[in-house]
């Protein structure tokens, strides 16, 4: 098994000795590994882990329990005792002819700016304070958006509208939502903080 790891960093000198992840069975493992290669060039750290363990076992044929993984602690090393700023954004695991991919904000340690991936050709800059999205109707106006970005493809497809009432403007709020849902979902896991409790204070 190979285990692939990008992550930003304002650090010259890195070394992870072990990642420590959380399975979606409850369970809490520690990934370490026979062989390493890695570096930093631009602020950026790349590393390749080869004969990867899960805690004491070698992980060869159980690539299928790190789906859904989250990073709960890396340990890092650092020769020059800088302070740490790591940021994983994404690691690929390899195991024979099967692999998974997890891309976002997967892992921060430390206080530094960074970027993170945002679909195929983009990153995103995002500042580390949460957004209040509690307030009645926050959502309402992109709602709209939503639904008028459906229209577009209906047009686009030929296919023709017919609301079950006579409100012709009506939207659809399960489609708008659910379009909605979708990036809202995709900045969460970029790690943009968001709050949706009316109960929670934001500072």
């Amino acid at each position: 098994m190979r285990l692939y790891l990008t992550a930003k960093t304002a650090m010259k000198d890195l070394v992870i000795d072990y990642i420590e992840v959380n399975l979606k069975n409850g369970k809490t493992i520690s990934l370490t590994w026979d062989e390493s290669e890695f570096g930093i060039e631009d602020g950026l750290f790349t590393a390749r882990y080869k004969g990867v363990y899960f805690d004491e076992v070698y992980g060869n044929g159980l690539i299928n329990e790190l789906r859904d993984m989250q990073i709960a602690e890396i340990g890092v090393y650092s020769e020059n005792n800088e302070p740490v700023t790591l940021a994983v954004v994404h690691v690929t695991v390899e195991d024979e002819l099967e692999r998974l991919d997890f891309i976002g904000l997967l892992y921060q340690e430390g206080d530094f700016e960074f970027t993170v991936p945002m679909g195929d050709e983009h990153e995103i800059k995002h500042s580390n304070e949460t957004v209040d999205c509690s307030r009645l109707g926050f959502f309402d106006e992109m709602e709209e958006s939503c639904w008028n970005l459906f229209k577009s493809y209906c047009e686009l497809l030929g296919v023709e509208l017919v609301p079950d009432n006579d409100d012709e403007d009506a939207i659809s709020f399960d489609i708008a939502k659910g379009i909605q849902d979708h990036i809202i979902d995709l900045f969460l896991k970029a790690g943009v903080k968001m709050n949706f409790d009316p109960n929670q204070e934001v500072s």
